[in-house]
């Protein structure tokens, strides 16, 4: 995925989706230290008041949430699938414009389908590797201050709030989804390898059959995870990912013989 010259209107829809998710985490924060405070035991006008925006703010968590998950990010992967198809085929089946997003020159369109695919799962691979590694720092730490918790505190209040915080979609199961998400990735780019690198099929009707079959897996990985990948790791080893993937292309070409 060049830089240079590269245009990509579907982003934007990532990044407003990614803004919601923010404010999602934030009112999540926010219902958290209040919580927090309500463990303590006073009695005050501004008691009433901690007890006012911890409500609020659980609804305003909730309702934001699944805005992101059933609009925002669903519009987003929509826009790009629309992308990913009218780059394959040669239609406009999307209003947002791209340019240089795929760089493969296949004209048999499922093959390009799957080659635009493949490098989509290999960039993609790419940045969630280099996400877990402080994720999953982190998470190793949250859990050892939670099992140092459970053997020297005998508050329960305290025990539940920190079990609620830590199991919650933010941290913890965030942690493990994205886990998930990688090798499910690694195994998806596998598929990808056997098909258009180890030809696994003899034929090009068998190979446009595995293909979609791996395009459809990829889809359904990413709808199910809704993942959103750092633009900033992204930027900062794109050229060096570019180069890496020119390899991988010249390998396709060469497997299948094509210019």
């Amino acid at each position: 995925m060049a830089v240079s010259e590269r245009k990509d209107e579907v982003d934007e829809l990532y990044r407003v989706a990614s803004s919601v998710s923010i404010a999602a985490k934030a009112t999540f924060i926010i219902s958290l230290v209040c919580s927090a405070i309500l463990l303590i035991n006073f009695e005050s006008v501004f008691r009433g008041v901690i007890e006012v925006i911890a409500v609020v703010s659980t609804i305003t968590y909730v309702i934001l949430a699944n805005l992101h998950d059933m609009f925002f990010f669903y519009r987003a992967e929509s826009e790009r699938r629309k992308v990913l198809i009218s780059n394959a085929l040669g239609i406009d089946a999307s209003s947002k414009e791209t340019s240089l997003y795929y760089n493969n020159p296949e004209k048999q369109s499922v093959v390009r389908l799957g080659i635009n695919s493949y490098e989509s799962v290999f960039f993609t691979k790419k940045v969630v590797a280099k996400m877990l590694i402080p994720r999953s720092i982190g998470g190793l730490m949250t859990i050892a201050l939670y099992i140092a918790l459970l053997l020297s505190s005998s508050d329960l209040g305290i025990i539940i709030l920190v079990t609620q915080t830590l199991f919650s979609g933010e941290i913890l199961i965030g942690i493990i989804k994205l886990v998930f998400y990688y090798f499910k990735l690694n195994a998806v780019q596998g598929e990808f390898y056997g098909i258009l690198i180890k030809c696994r099929a003899s034929n090009q009707r068998g190979i446009n059959a595995l293909l979609l079959d791996a395009v459809i897996d990829y889809e359904c990985l990413k709808s199910y995870c809704q993942i959103a990948l750092s633009s900033k790791i992204f930027n900062k080893y794109n050229e060096k990912w570019s180069g890496e993937w020119k390899s991988l292309y010249r390998k396709i070409k060469k497997a299948a013989n094509r210019p």
